[in-house]
C-alpha cells in the first residue's frame, strides 16, 4: 500500500509483477493505491537474453516465496504426533476434509507419547531469529494448549518455574522478566520461590510462568483429531508421488498426491500433502535432501516420595520433572546422538537422576530413598535441525534450486529474480525437537495458512527462517552443492 496514487507509481508497480488498485484514502487524501504482487515478470537463467545482476545486490533473490494454489477440498497429512495432529486440525478447522495417515494404530505414539509433556519456555533477550521464534511460538502455545492444560484427563496449569543453570543467569533473569509482562512470566525469589514450587530449594531465585504447565501428549493428539473432517488411517507410507513429478514448472498444478505402502498400493489420494513425520520425513525422495539430525531422549517415572509430593509446578533446569500423576514424577530427559534404539536403560535413568541434582540439589535429596534399578521409562526419537528451527512451509524442488541459485556459488549476494520452484501441493512440518509442544501449533498454522491463501501468523523473515529451502541455499552459498 503506498499513500500515493500517481499513475507513475502504478505502471512501474504493473511493470513488475504488482496488481494495483486505487482505493478510497483517509483524511484529506481521496485516493491511495494498494497492491498485490502476484508474479515475478523475469526470464530464466538458461536463457541466453537475459544475465542475472553478477554483484552485490541490497535486494534478496525471492527464493523462499510461497507459491499460490487453489483451497482444496481435501488434503492428507503423514505422521500422527503433535505436528502432524496439529496440521490436521489447523486444516479441518477451514473446512478441509484430512486423512491423518499413521502407522500406529492410535496418535501420539512415538515423540509425542511421553506420558508428560511441558511446554518447556526458553525467552532470550536476544532479537536473533531463534529467539523471536520462540517467543512467538511459546505465547501461542500457552493459549493454543489452554482448554488442555486446564483438563484434568488431558493436563493441569501447574505453572513452569526455571531455575538458573549458571550465576549470570540472575542478570538475564532479571532482564527476561522486564521484557514481558507479569502475567506471562515473573522473576521470584527466596520464600516466593519456595512457596511456587511447593517445597523448599536449593535455588534462591527462578523464573515463573504461571499460564504453562504440563499436558499429555497422547491424549491431546487424540483430542485435536476428534474432528469430522478428519479420518485416521492405519498404514505405513513409504513413498510419495505426484501426477506432475515429470513437469519442471514451478506454475503446474499437481492433479494429485498418492502416499503409497510397502507393496506399492495407494493408501490414499489428494491435490494437497502435508508431511510431519518427523525424522522419517527423509525416505521420501522429494525430501531427502534435508539435513535432520535423529536424537534419541528417555525419561525416567519416579515414584513419589512423602517428601516429593508436595510439589506444586514443573522445575526445569538442566533437566525437568513434573508434578506427580497417578503418583508418578516425570524426569527427563536424556539427549543421546547416533542412537538408534528405543529399549530403556539404566545409565539412562542416572543420567536423568544426576541431572535432577544440578537443576537443584535440595529437589534431589527428596529421592535418596528410590531403588534406581527398578525405575520405569521411555525412550523415543527427536527430529532437529542445524539451525534448531523447524521446517515449516512447501517443500522445495531440490535440482531446480541448483540451478536457478548457482551464481550465489560465486556471489552470496547474487540478485537473482526468480521463485524458488516447489513441488506443488507438498508441505512440510517436521524438526521440532523437544520444543514439539510449543513449535508445531504455529507451523501447523503457517502451514495452513499458506495453503488455503491467507495471512500468514508470522512476518516474512521469520517465515523466511523457517521455509525448508533455506537449507539449499546456505549450501549453495558454501559451495557445498
Amino acid at each position: 500500500s503506498t499513500f500515493t496514487a500517481a499513475s507513475s507509481v502504478r505502471r512501474g508497480l504493473e511493470k513488475v509483477g504488482f496488481h494495483v488498485e486505487r482505493i478510497s484514502g483517509f483524511n484529506h487524501k481521496r485516493e491511495i493505491l494498494r497492491g498485490q504482487l502476484t508474479h515475478i515478470t523475469s526470464r530464466k537463467i538458461s536463457e541466453t537474453d537475459w544475465t542475472p545482476v553478477p554483484f552485490s545486490s541490497p535486494y534478496q533473490s525471492p527464493w523462499y516465496l510461497t507459491p499460490t494454489i487453489k483451497k482444496p477440498e481435501a488434503a492428507i497429512v503423514i505422521g500422527g504426533g503433535i505436528a502432524g495432529c496439529a496440521t490436521a486440525r489447523a486444516l479441518a478447522d477451514r473446512g478441509i476434509a484430512v486423512i491423518l495417515i499413521e502407522r500406529h494404530k492410535k496418535v501420539g505414539q512415538e515423540g509425542s507419547g511421553n506420558p508428560q509433556g511441558i511446554l518447556y519456555p526458553k525467552l532470550s533477550t536476544s532479537t536473533s531469529l531463534l529467539a523471536r521464534f520462540g517467543t512467538a511460538a511459546l505465547i501461542n502455545a500457552s493459549r493454543y494448549h489452554n482448554d488442555f492444560l486446564n483438563n484434568n484427563k488431558s493436563g493441569e496449569q501447574c505453572g513452569v518455574l526455571v531455575l538458573p543453570q549458571s550465576r549470570q543467569d540472575k542478570k538475564l533473569f532479571e532482564q527476561i522478566a522486564q521484557l514481558f509482562p507479569s502475567e506471562f512470566v515473573q522473576l521470584l525469589t527466596g520464600e516466593q520461590l519456595d512457596q511456587q514450587a511447593g517445597l523448599p530449594l536449593a535455588n534462591h531465585f527462578g523464573l515463573f510462568f504461571p499460564k504453562l504447565g504440563w499436558i499429555k501428549p497422547p491424549t491431546v493428539c487424540q483430542l485435536l483429531t476428534a474432528h469430522p473432517l478428519i479420518t485416521l488411517q492405519t498404514a505405513e507410507v513409504v513413498e510419495i508421488r505426484s501426477e506432475s513429478e515429470s513437469q519442471q514448472s514451478s506454475q503446474q498444478q499437481a492433479n494429485c498426491w498418492q502416499a503409497l505402502d510397502e507393496t506399492g498400493s495407494v493408501i490414499a489420494t489428494a491435490s494437497v500433502m502435508v508431511i510431519a513425520c518427523g525424522f522419517d520425513s527423509s525416505k521420501f525422495s522429494q525430501t531427502n535432501h534435508l539435513p535432520l539430525k535423529k536424537i534419541r531422549g528417555q525419561i525416567t517415572a519416579v515414584p513419589t516420595t512423602k517428601k516429593s509430593e508436595v510439589l506444586k509446578t514443573v522445575l526445569c533446569g538442566e533437566g525437568y520433572i513434573a508434578p506427580a500423576v497417578d503418583g508418578t514424577h516425570t524426569l527427563g530427559a536424556t539427549y543421546n546422538l547416533g542412537e538408534t534404539i528405543t529399549t530403556v536403560r539404566l545409565e539412562d535413568h542416572q543420567a536423568n537422576m544426576q541431572q535432577l541434582v544440578t537443576t537443584d540439589a535440595a529437589l534431589a535429596e527428596r529421592f535418596d530413598e528410590l531403588d534406581i534399578d527398578h525405575l520405569q521409562g521411555r525412550a523415543a526419537f527427536r527430529c532437529t535441525t542445524p539451525d534448531y528451527l523447524p521446517i515449516a512451509g512447501p517443500a522445495p524442488r531440490l535440482d531446480d534450486y541448483l540451478q536457478n541459485y548457482q551464481l550465489m556459488k560465486k556471489n552470496a549476494r547474487a540478485h537473482i529474480p526468480i521463485e524458488g520452484t516447489t513441488w506443488q501441493g507438498l508441505y512440510i512440518n517436521i524438526g521440532h525437537g523437544s520444543r514439539g509442544l510449543s513449535y508445531a501449533p504455529l507451523c501447523a498454522e503457517l502451514v495452513a495458512s499458506q495453503i488455503c491463501g491467507e495471512v500468514p501468523p508470522l512476518e516474512l523473515d521469520l517465515r523466511q527462517a523457517l521455509h525448508p529451502g533455506r537449507f539449499i541455499i546456505r549450501d549453495i552459498k558454501r559451495n557445498k552443492r
